[in-house]
């Protein structure tokens, strides 16, 4: 059924290469928000600067308000959560229903860290948010706890399980990793440096294609003092190089040492890739070792190692992980089944009125 209601939608550029905009385009790819009018307001421009076009997004918004019956506005922590709230208080100004969206699980570290002044503007500007939505029960029980009566919602990130549909090659790339994300420490680059490191050691040779977001050549000059060419390093891949790069490795790792609910990972399963990661942030409500990923501890470099030397050593193993981990995500995670959550989350906070 069509909806009259007008809903701004806040968050980073659609252009951009982040976990919260690869969620927002797969809601507005998959017509999440079918019915209703949307328009969206991005607050940084593409890969580039952050604060000028959140001051220019707060002004656009600021001349706009009053048009809208609902403000979504998606999140992270830090300064990404400072430069949304002054949109939140130009909402509550205006009298607007508002929808806080908190992606990563480091949102509760950046509260537990905040103190004074700067804790009771974050919780001050969240209780004026109508709703919540976390990724998983471990944010949204935080929230309840420092928000009591408002509405806290979990809804995972979704994926599309119709792009990874293709099949496979016969055989998969021997001893081939891949590592797709930001080139930072919290990802756990150093660590996976230090377990393909440690397993020519033990004269295990596996190679690694590590894909994502430049840190500036730290990473890849690392790898160059270390003597590690087995790890190459390039530039983040489009949607269809993601889908052959899964189909094509051993398997996916990723080392993080904290973590939302990743969207490659995701993605791995729906590929029928095995997965080796850290079970942090809502990962833990996801990954079973031996079931349907291996998981390791994170900033551990030696049970990475071990962890890889399993997979490679047990191929039936990898098979029986990627198959679970397909099932999973597609009980819990396919687009067309969270599309309706979402839309009985819209429904909740406009009053009810039949989506």
């Amino acid at each position: 059924m069509d909806r009259t209601g007008k809903i701004l939608m806040a968050g980073p550029s659609r252009e951009g290469r982040g976990g919260i905009t690869k969620v927002v385009n797969n809601w507005l790819e998959a017509d999440y928000l079918a019915g209703f009018r949307l328009d969206y307001l991005a607050t940084t421009a593409g890969e580039g600067g952050k604060l000028l076009p959140a001051v220019a997004a707060v002004a656009r918004a600021a001349r706009r308000l009053g048009e809208y019956d609902l403000l979504y506005i998606h999140s992270s922590s830090r300064s990404s959560f400072f430069r949304k709230s002054l949109i939140a208080w130009l909402g509550r100004l205006y009298g607007r229903r508002m929808i806080l969206h908190i992606h990563p699980n480091h949102f509760l570290d950046f509260l537990a860290q905040a103190r004074g002044v700067k804790r009771s503007y974050i919780l001050a500007t969240m209780a004026q948010f109508e709703a919540v939505v976390a990724l998983n029960d471990e944010v949204a029980a935080v929230v309840r706890r420092l928000l009591p009566g408002r509405q806290v919602f979990v809804l995972p990130n979704p994926v599309d399980l119709n792009r990874f549909a293709a099949p496979a090659p016969e055989r998969r790339d021997e001893a081939t990793f891949l590592f797709l994300g930001s080139l930072l420490p919290a990802k756990g680059i150093y660590d996976l440096a230090a377990a393909v490191e440690i397993l020519k050691g033990r004269g295990v040779r596996v190679r690694v294609n590590c894909f994502g977001a430049s840190d500036g050549g730290a990473f890849a000059a690392h790898l160059a003092r270390r003597g590690l060419g087995e790890i190459s390093v390039g530039s983040w891949l489009g949607p269809d190089e993601v889908v052959r790069e899964l189909k094509r490795c051993t398997a996916l790792i990723l080392p993080s040492h904290t973590e939302g609910l990743p969207n490659v990972v995701l993605e791995a399963m729906a590929a029928r890739t095995p997965v080796l990661a850290t079970s942090v942030g809502g990962l833990q409500d996801l990954l079973r070792d031996g079931e349907n990923a291996l998981v390791f501890a994170p900033a551990d470099p030696e049970s990475l190692a071990d962890k890889i030397a399993l997979s490679l050593a047990d191929p039936a193993l990898r098979r029986t992980v990627a198959d679970r981990g397909f099932r999973d995500v597609a009980g819990r995670y396919d687009s067309a089944v969270l599309k309706k959550r979402f839309r009985s989350i819209l429904e909740a906070v406009l009053g009810g009125a039949p989506c």
